[in-house]
């Protein structure tokens, strides 16, 4: 697409928040997504062309309030995102314990054993499928 930001101008300066060294992701008519390569995590983030002004490939000015307010939140869904790793990582390693609670025994033991209760049905359905098995309706007629 061929877009042409508005022209930084004295006016706007104080409103406005300069960034460098950001690389355009993916544009769509209405905004851009960029990832900042000055941050420590290289975060990724949508700006509105409408805030952008000075736009330029790898530099533009962003009204700081909208600016700071989508970086806070795409920090925020990363640390989360990081959060929630840790907590499943750290699940899969319970089981793996040298000395395991009574506690994380039994809902180890109830676990593997609603899984072998549900492989059980399954086994016994598939054993027990018949081609042949004449069905019968309601009128009790053959079909």
């Amino acid at each position: 697409m061929t877009w042409r930001s508005l022209p930084m101008n004295g006016d706007c300066e104080y409103y406005y928040t300069q960034v460098t060294k950001f690389t355009l992701v993916k544009e769509t008519p209405k905004a851009i997504r960029i990832r900042l390569e000055k941050h420590p995590d290289k975060i990724c983030l949508w700006m509105p062309k409408k805030v952008t002004r000075g736009y330029t490939g790898t530099s533009a000015w962003f009204w700081a309030q909208a600016f700071e307010g989508n970086l806070y939140h795409a920090e925020q869904r990363l640390k989360t995102q990081r959060e929630n790793m840790e907590a499943s990582f750290e699940n899969f390693n319970a089981i793996h314990v040298a000395k395991p609670t009574t506690g994380e025994v039994k809902k180890i033991e109830k676990i593997i054993d609603s899984e072998e209760a549900k492989n059980a049905k399954l086994d016994a359905k598939i054993h027990n499928y018949n081609p042949n098995k004449q069905v019968y309706n309601n009128n009790r007629r053959k079909t």
